[in-house]
């Protein structure tokens, strides 16, 4: 099989979304192979298609493909098919982790903000899971365990404060360089901020930097996330560009808001000249989203087709290609650098 068809099939696997699991696998191999520790509270296992083309599935009884028993080979279940075969699962090493050779924490599980695609503000529990004294602890659990980079997000609580939340992201950067060293290499996705408090982040030891822009298209932004200003996103992405360099600074755009290809090229165009890697992610059409968002698009939400998300990538490449945007001694966390939840032009194409 060659690389083009691999990606095809990650291509396939990322519009469905999601892959059954045996019983007997399940069971035989949960707690090395499976993960529950996501943003949807569901199971999820990482597969290697290839040496270069890697997937992330949510587990479903109701997928229509499934890991064969072997765990060698991925089926589709309505013909009995082999898709692929030679695939390896790939196990987490500690709960700590969010994907192979990467944690991922969160500094607010809480968000007041009302973004429509976005879960978190339905959660109800107003919990800061990631302060500089839990994270003491929890630091020296990962000394032994192969990490690329250590990341955190962020949502925005009622009543924050700009400058309480940077003090705060600043002391976990240095309680992580106490606890791993100089050289731990740190990146984080907090909400737009002021020019000088990215720079008091770059300042304090972190090496990278995601600020979301979602949506290029305005209009469709101003709709999906009214609690933001467009050109705050855009002013922010920008100023960290100028702080951190080019090809240390990363977005996120999700396909499936309504927006035309041409709005996301656009945007993959314009942040590639700037020096800013976009990812380019699936729309995850959660339950507790899916009827406000069928509201606003007029439409039912569904994940991106298999054929659009490999075209976009096709092209991104070209982008990247035209405009010097590389992970070589670049991007090494995050979404940009870990590749399971989309095509990434530079992973796998």
């Amino acid at each position: 099989m060659t690389n083009d068809e691999a990606v095809w099939i990650k291509a396939l696997l990322l519009e469905e979304a999601s892959i059954k699991i045996s019983p007997l696998i399940s069971t035989r191999e949960q707690t090395q192979y499976f993960s529950a520790e996501n943003l949807y509270n569901s199971s999820q296992v990482f597969i290697k298609l290839n040496r270069s083309v890697k997937v992330c599935l949510s587990t479903s009884d109701k997928s229509k493909y499934m890991i064969s028993e072997d765990m060698d080979s991925i089926i589709e279940i309505k013909n009995g098919r082999t898709m692929i075969d030679g695939i390896k699962i790939v196990a987490l090493t500690s709960s700590l982790l969010h994907s192979p050779q990467q944690a991922l924490f969160n500094l607010y599980k809480r968000c007041s903000r009302n973004c429509a695609f976005c879960p978190i503000s339905f959660q109800k529990d107003n919990i800061e899971f990631m302060n500089a004294d839990l994270f003491s602890k929890i630091i020296p659990q990962l000394k032994d365990i192969d990490l690329h980079g250590i990341g955190f997000t962020t949502g925005i609580p009622e009543g924050w404060s700009e400058e309480k939340m940077v003090a705060e992201i600043t002391a976990v950067i240095k309680t992580i360089k106490k606890c791993r060293g100089q050289n731990a290499y740190i990146s984080a996705a907090p909400p737009p901020l002021k020019k000088s408090n990215i720079d008091k982040l770059k300042v304090s030891g972190l090496n990278e930097i995601r600020i979301n822009i979602e949506a290029y298209n305005p209009k469709i932004f101003r709709m999906m996330c009214p609690d933001f200003v467009y050109e705050d996103n855009i002013r922010a992405i920008l100023d960290s560009v100028q702080i951190f360099g080019r090809n240390k600074v990363s977005t996120n755009m999700i396909i499936g808001l309504g927006e035309s290809d041409e709005d996301i090229l656009k945007g993959v165009r314009f942040f590639a000249r700037h020096g800013v890697f976009t990812t380019l992610s699936p729309l995850d059409v959660v339950p507790e989203r899916k009827e406000h968002l069928r509201s606003l698009m007029g439409r039912e939400p569904v994940r991106p087709a298999a054929k659009r998300l490999y075209d976009l990538a096709i092209k991104q490449k070209k982008i990247y290609d035209l405009y010097g945007i590389t992970l070589n001694n670049g991007l090494r966390t995050m979404c940009s650098a870990c590749g399971y939840c989309n095509i990434a032009p530079l992973i796998d194409l």
